[in-house]
């Protein structure tokens, strides 16, 4: 019966199959060795002419205890590791991980975290008061004299006078969170479409992926 060697037994020694061999062909030969040179003891050879005795061969302990009696490699090795169904799995996870490490990089690299809070709260005070001049105008607009003398604004007009009457430095805001929003969007999506091909892996296709720049 084949000794059951486990693979992560032998994970540390090099070449473990060719050593293993080897050291079967190193043994044999030197019992085949030691045998003349008991023959040579009982003929009583001239001690000239006799086989010199030499040190049995030695070898990692694991590579000596595969060899049977004979010294022929006698085991098999086997994997008691996760199955590939785990191995995948687990490679799947570790990729997923990489993909949201590089998002959250990337988004931070558009608004650094320590400005987002500042950069939302000014924001929310630019648009409730325009809003609130919005509300104004629009008031303002549906008078009776207004209808009557034609010189109601529409709404597109109420927005243009909205944006006119803004502050530059809250309108430059305004198109700067714009624009921030649409490429974390980017980014954002990216993500989630590398998350989708990953999901799709297999265990033969799992080393060639590449992580997407964001």
């Amino acid at each position: 019966m084949k000794q059951k060697i486990p693979a992560s037994a032998i994970a540390g020694i090099k070449n473990f199959h060719v050593a293993a061999a080897a050291h079967a062909a190193e043994m044999r030969s030197w019992r085949a060795h030691m045998a003349r040179v008991e023959d040579d003891q009982k003929n009583d050879v001239p001690i000239e002419r006799r086989h010199v005795a030499y040190p049995r061969p030695r070898a990692h302990p694991l590579i000596e205890s595969v060899l049977d009696e004979n010294d022929d490699l006698n085991f098999e090795v086997v994997d008691y590791g996760p199955t590939t169904a785990e191995r995948l799995a687990a490679r799947k996870a570790e990729l997923m991980s990489e993909v949201s490490l590089a998002e959250s990089r990337a988004i931070d690299a558009v608004v650094p975290p320590g400005k987002r809070r500042l950069f939302n709260l000014r924001e929310t005070a630019i648009r409730t008061a325009d809003n609130a001049k919005a509300t104004e105008l629009f008031e303002a607009n549906s008078g009776l004299l207004k209808k009557i003398t034609g010189a109601v604004l529409t709404t597109d007009q109420i927005a243009a006078r909205v944006e006119a009457e803004r502050a530059p430095e809250d309108t430059t805001l305004l198109k700067a969170q714009d624009e921030r929003r649409e490429r974390i969007a980017a980014i954002e999506m990216a993500a989630a479409q590398a998350h989708h091909d990953i999901e799709g892996l297999t265990a033969e296709t799992i080393g060639s992926w590449k992580l997407p720049t964001f």
